[in-house]
């Protein structure tokens, strides 16, 4: 926190816990409690198979600094009064988690001085997964091992084809449990819409950095003013198309 945004740590306890949101099968968060031995991860993801992929990898390698738990869990976890004081927002939850709500419970789960990394962009949404989830609502498939592989044989050879190219260039589409979240579980963008409409309250957020596609620090008074003209309704000045990551310190 201090490195990365410059921020003050003298308040901070000795042992940070950070939560990464829509986690998958945990590499991101793994990568954290592996290199940051003096904090505590809690990993969240909606699919019980990649959790407990994830879990078994963690026991293997013999980190004890690392959980991975289902959104219900991470929702009572906060709901008991814990908080985090470093948030990282992944794979948003699909469609089917209606009764969760992750601005809520990212403003639940953190207080003042605690920050919140996204990013502005909805990953798998390529015109060959819109035309797979077609697929899977029309013949009403289920996720199973042998629909997957049905189904990346099927864009496999057809992937000279324009509609499939992105889609095969997409490292997730090269895993069965990439496969079956982004066409089974699709990415809910109007999670992403409330979360950054909550962000843009500049009394309660300070967006501290905002970094593009390459990496590049971009100023982040006229990315404020974006969120918060799309916070209002102005889709001219969307966010939501662009690959921006973005950081934001609760104040209070």
């Amino acid at each position: 926190m201090a490195t990365e945004l410059g921020l003050p740590i003298d308040n901070l306890p000795a042992t940070l816990r950070i939560m990464v949101c829509g986690a998958q099968s945990g590499q991101r968060a793994m990568e954290l409690a592996s290199y940051l031995d003096d904090v505590e991860v809690i990993a969240v993801d909606e699919s019980l198979a990649n959790i407990a992929k994830a879990t078994r990898v963690a026991n293997d390698m013999g980190r004890d600094n690392i959980v991975f738990w289902p959104w219900s869990i991470a929702q009572r976890f906060v709901a008991d009064g814990h908080q985090v004081h470093w948030i990282e927002v992944g794979r948003l939850p699909s469609p089917a988690m209606t009764k969760l709500s992750l601005a809520a419970l990212v403003n639940e789960a953190t207080g003042s001085g605690a920050v919140v990394h996204m990013h502005t962009a909805v990953a798998e949404q390529t015109n060959g997964d819109k035309q797979v989830r077609k697929l899977v609502a029309e013949h009403q498939l289920q996720p199973t091992r042998q629909a997957l592989r049905q189904l990346r044989r099927m864009v496999l050879a057809n992937r000279k084809d324009a509609t499939w190219q992105e889609l095969t260039s997409d490292a997730g589409f090269y895993s069965l449990g990439g496969c079956r979240d982004r066409w089974f579980r699709p990415q809910d963008t109007a999670q992403l819409k409330e979360l950054m409409a909550m962000v843009s309250n500049e009394v309660e957020w300070k967006l501290v950095k905002a970094r593009d596609i390459d990496g590049h620090s971009l100023a982040t008074g006229p990315v404020q003013k974006q969120i918060q003209a799309e916070a209002l309704g102005s889709e001219v000045q969307s966010l939501m198309g662009q690959s921006l990551s973005v950081y934001f310190l609760k104040r209070r």
